[in-house]
């Protein structure tokens, strides 16, 4: 936790804050979004149910696999950019918001199941006490519990974080695993095999670049020749439509002649 707060720096919430969530917001923002408001409607129907340790799972499986694993992950660049421009203000405020309302709305949340531990958390959120969020609470055993919000969902983004830019990183770090290249940064090519594939790649390679340890990263409709032009590549097979290629000259101190040609899906 103490690492999540230190990713807000001097940010505070804002009235209207929850509103404007999705202005501008990148794929990535709109995917924990959408975790997030399955989350809300699924502890809830649990409790609905007294079903409590499913409700447990639940949450766990979010902040573990999903805020933690993923969002958190994607957002370093975002949230720790020395950039001064508008361009990587607006998304570093962005990340800032998302993040604040997962960890607020989560807290609420896991309160019923973890009262002490929640309140504690809850109160260090930055600009807690400042009454600058709409009718805040001076507690978390008082606050409102969440709601869904219908404007979160989206199926789409969940898609094209999940069927294409997460698994194509399962492939690449399989790629890794399987060529022994370590942590070194390495130049990979993502082929997809229709235009859905490409467009939610190419608007989040950023994404991929991050979580892949990527050197540069290129999304084609097109496989790359076969050792061609300097190259040795290894491909795996993410799904019926991403393959995943490395280069393994771009490793330094592999040559190309570590790991092999080839890996099977």
């Amino acid at each position: 936790m103490k690492f999540v707060l230190g990713c807000f720096g001097d940010y505070l919430p804002f009235s209207g804050m929850q509103a404007s969530l999705l202005d501008g917001a990148a794929m990535r923002d709109r995917f924990i979004l959408s975790k997030l408001n399955g989350v809300v409607m699924g502890v809830t129907r649990c409790f609905e149910d007294y079903e409590f340790g499913k409700s447990v799972q639940v949450l766990e499986q979010f902040l573990k696999g999903q805020l933690c694993d993923v969002y958190l992950e994607l957002t370093k660049p975002a949230v720790y950019t020395q950039a001064t421009d508008a361009a990587s203000l607006a998304a570093r405020d962005k990340s800032r918001a998302v993040l604040w309302t997962c960890l607020d709305v989560f807290l609420r949340l896991l309160h019923p199941i973890c009262p002490f531990i929640t309140e504690e958390l809850w109160q260090r959120l930055p600009g807690r006490g400042k009454g600058l969020v709409h009718e805040e609470k001076t507690s978390i055993m008082i606050s409102a519990w969440p709601t869904a919000v219908a404007s979160w969902a989206s199926s789409s983004a969940e898609k094209a974080m999940e069927m294409f830019v997460l698994a194509a990183v399962e492939g690449a770090r399989s790629l890794r695993a399987d060529c022994k290249l370590l942590k070194k940064p390495a130049d990979f090519v993502v082929a997809c095999s229709d235009e859905e594939a490409i467009a939610a790649m190419k608007a989040q390679v950023d994404d991929f670049t991050t979580l892949a340890d990527a050197k540069s990263v290129s999304v084609s409709g097109d496989e790359p020749a076969a050792d061609s032009a300097g190259k040795k590549y290894a491909v795996k097979v993410v799904n019926d439509k991403v393959k995943v290629f490395v280069d393994l000259k771009s490793v330094e101190g592999l040559g190309g002649g570590g790991g092999g040609g080839g890996s099977g899906g």
